[in-house]
């Protein structure tokens, strides 16, 4: 679904998303009042924090597109989930 941060983070709070298309510009607004990607309930700690498994990435021009299925944070890691680096991702240009 293609929402605004409010929309996206009261989805992930209802454990609604299935799956997450993100594309990311490489651009800086450094604006601290910009609106993040979702604004939802929120986590105190990184160990807490929404985590994407199963990502993809994809170069479009300059841009790169995150594929990924969410998991909520503190979810522990089977062994074919990656490894001490983190979920195994896959990558791909758009050249080719």
């Amino acid at each position: 679904m293609e929402g605004g941060a409010r929309v996206h983070g009261a989805l992930l709070d209802a454990g609604l998303v299935d799956r997450v298309e993100l594309f990311v510009a490489p651009r800086i607004l450094a604006d601290a009042a910009a609106p993040s990607f979702a604004a939802g309930r929120g986590k105190d700690a990184m160990r807490d924090a929404w985590e994407l498994r199963d990502v993809q990435l994809r170069t479009r021009g300059p841009d790169v597109w995150w594929s990924g299925r969410p998991v909520a944070g503190g979810a522990s890691h089977s062994p074919d989930e990656g490894d001490s680096l983190g979920p195994r991702l896959s990558f791909e240009t758009d050249e080719g």
